[in-house]
């Protein structure tokens, strides 16, 4: 999936309740205008497990520079996760990304973090669009 510019607030509830408010908007097409609106509240129970961490582990981002697919490697500690409880949630983005109905469920899984430092390098072109847009890429360690 390729990321997309969004306007994105962050404000805390309820001063010593730790609930956490997220809303953002989607600020290009597809879908302009998408919007997503949760809360959670992070518990103290430390997630540290192999599916929390494949959920968040990620050392790049594929994006399109003009219509040839860039790879933007990143950088970044471990995220320092936590289980969170979700307080509610109104999303059009996960279905405007071509998964209708998927957020009209509980989720499976909800994480939180304070978040972490991260350093992007340069872009650097992958390969050439496959069939049906699909971007085929290369290792980002491959030269």
């Amino acid at each position: 999936m390729r990321y997309r510019w969004a306007r994105i607030r962050m404000e805390r509830l309820a001063e010593g309740t730790g609930r956490i408010r997220y809303a953002a908007r989607r600020r290009q097409p597809p879908a302009r205008g998408a919007r997503t609106d949760f809360a959670v509240r992070p518990l103290d129970t430390v997630a540290d497990d192999p599916l929390s961490r494949f959920l968040t582990d990620r050392f790049g981002m594929h994006h399109a520079l003009g219509r040839r697919p860039v790879w933007v490697p990143n950088t970044h500690p471990r995220w320092p996760l936590r289980h969170a409880e979700l307080l509610h949630c109104h999303d059009e983005l996960v279905a405007a990304a071509g998964l209708a109905g998927i957020a009209d469920r509980a989720p499976d899984h909800v994480l939180w973090s304070p978040g972490v430092r991260t350093q992007f390098g340069a872009p650097r072109l992958t390969e050439r669009e496959g069939p049906h847009g699909a971007s085929p890429t290369r290792s980002p360690t491959a030269d």
